[in-house]
């Protein structure tokens, strides 16, 4: 083998360690970002369950209101 062959194969080494690199740091990002999008996706479940919960208990407020509202008026007549 001369010096030739060698850095040829060197260079080659090389090349394939830093093709390597890259495909190992993209399936790094992918995975974050598989991660960030499953917890957004959480997040997003909880905020709709949280605005469901306020919307229901808005609408008991509401009728509690309207039943007191309905017991003062008979009071007062």
């Amino acid at each position: 083998m001369d010096f030739e062959q060698v850095k040829a194969n060197h260079e080659r080494d090389l090349s394939h360690l830093a093709e390597r690199k890259e495909l190992e740091r993209e399936k790094a990002v992918v995975e974050a970002e598989r991660l960030h999008n499953e917890e957004v996706r959480k997040l997003h479940d909880e905020l709709a369950a949280l605005r469901k919960v306020n919307e229901e208990t808005k609408e008991k407020m509401q009728e509690e209101i309207s039943l007191l509202q309905q017991a003062n008026r008979k009071m007062n007549n």
